[in-house]
């Protein structure tokens, strides 16, 4: 499974900011800078928006923004891991919505698209990366 990490937050605080649980908050209320800072915000945090998705796409298509944010990319999938039990793997973090598996028996392996309800879901289902779902490591 890939995804981008989320940006490191550093140790200053800058006016218009402030800290909260060690992440940094934005007060301003100039919309580009808090679509910025919310990369900064844990993932289950309802205004969270995943650093994968360019903040260009949050401004000019938000639902697209946030289909993408809530998609993972599973990779090394075994030919003997069915669509089922992958479901089944994958929603102990939150509901699915929509699995794809490719992939053909010339190959090794398979992968798939998996997204989730929700964004946080997928950002919690990145802690499964290397689990051994069949024979392989995720």
């Amino acid at each position: 499974m890939h995804m981008l990490p989320g940006a490191p937050v550093s140790s200053f605080v800058h006016p218009g900011f402030g800290m909260a649980n060690g992440m940094h908050v934005m007060f301003n209320q100039n919309p580009s800078l808090q679509t910025a800072m919310t990369s900064f915000l844990p993932p289950t945090h309802p205004n969270y928006k995943n650093p994968v998705v360019p903040m260009q796409l949050w401004q000019i298509d938000p639902m697209k923004a946030e289909e993408i944010a809530r998609t993972v990319y599973i990779g090394n999938i075994s030919l003997t891991v069915t669509e089922e039990q992958l479901r089944s793997f994958f929603s102990q973090h939150g509901a699915v919505s929509y699995l794809k598996m490719a992939g053909d028996s010339i190959h090794p392996s398979t992968f798939a698209f998996l997204e989730y309800e929700q964004a946080s879901s997928a950002n919690l289902s990145l802690t499964l990366n290397g689990h051994i779902l069949g024979d392989r490591p995720l």
